[in-house]
């Protein structure tokens, strides 16, 4: 038995801001700016692309919050070391939410799933940093520089993890993340998968189901 899924065109009429109403306010045109960005002519959420500028932000804030830090903790001029961590500690980071599977859109619509994961990950690149920099010999990054790197950086994520879920579900609110997909087989196997597909969370319509297996 299998399952095909195909993208089809979804009207935007009923969006209360499809093209040809007035745009009124920040949040109306902070919404046609969303749909324009990061949804394709058919009016589908282009994931990809949606993932892609959430790891592009992660990246920027975690290197931002490194700069803070340094900034106000650190005595005198930022050394070398200093440069170097803050361009790596984001790849680091993100390498291991990336490995918790955190930047999935089923992921990315539970904050409070991924402040877990985000604090499990500052504390695994915080060990490793301190390993490699005890290793190498380098001092040059304080402990007080660490802990108010990790904190900024937690403050940062979690409120770029609220936006970004509350976007997510504005597109599922307007249709946006939905499927169309029709079944082919039958049988018991054929009415469970529909029942785990009709969840809300899996984003798809079924269209019908199609059965053909041989009959006598």
């Amino acid at each position: 038995m299998t399952s095909e899924t195909s993208d089809l065109h979804f009207g935007l009429g009923n969006d209360s801001t499809a093209p040809g109403k007035p745009d009124a306010g920040f949040k109306a045109v902070t919404t046609n700016f969303l749909q324009a960005f990061f949804c394709d002519r058919n009016g589908q959420l282009r994931r990809p692309m949606l993932l892609f500028c959430v790891i592009c932000l992660d990246l920027a804030l975690i290197a931002l919050a490194g700069f803070l830090a340094h900034l106000f903790t650190a005595t005198g001029t930022i050394g070398v070391s200093s440069v170097a961590a803050i361009f790596v500690v984001p790849a680091l980071l993100v390498g291991v939410l990336s490995s918790n599977w955190s930047y999935s859109i089923s992921a990315l619509r539970q904050p409070a799933s991924q402040m877990g994961k985000i604090l499990t990950a500052l504390a695994m690149v915080a060990l490793l940093m301190s390993g490699i920099l005890y290793l190498a010999g380098i001092h040059s990054v304080a402990p007080a520089t660490s802990l108010t790197w990790a904190s900024i950086a937690l403050v940062m994520l979690a409120l770029s993890r609220l936006a970004t879920a509350r976007t997510i579900n504005h597109f599922a609110r307007t249709g946006r993340l939905r499927r169309r997909a029709i079944i082919v087989g039958g049988g018991e196997d054929a009415n469970t998968l529909v029942e785990l597909l009709s969840d809300d969370t899996s984003h798809l319509e079924i269209l019908g189901m199609f059965d053909d297996r041989a009959h006598a």
